[in-house]
């Protein structure tokens, strides 16, 4: 859902949907 704008900040993401909660884990590229 919001990966266009991370890939724009030149990061990855990986979503995890839960039943009532998402976690959103973020990590830098490393050149």
């Amino acid at each position: 859902y919001a990966f266009k704008a991370v890939k724009a900040a030149g990061t990855t993401s990986i979503g995890v949907r839960g039943t009532d909660s998402v976690c959103v884990v973020t990590q830098k590229k490393v050149p």
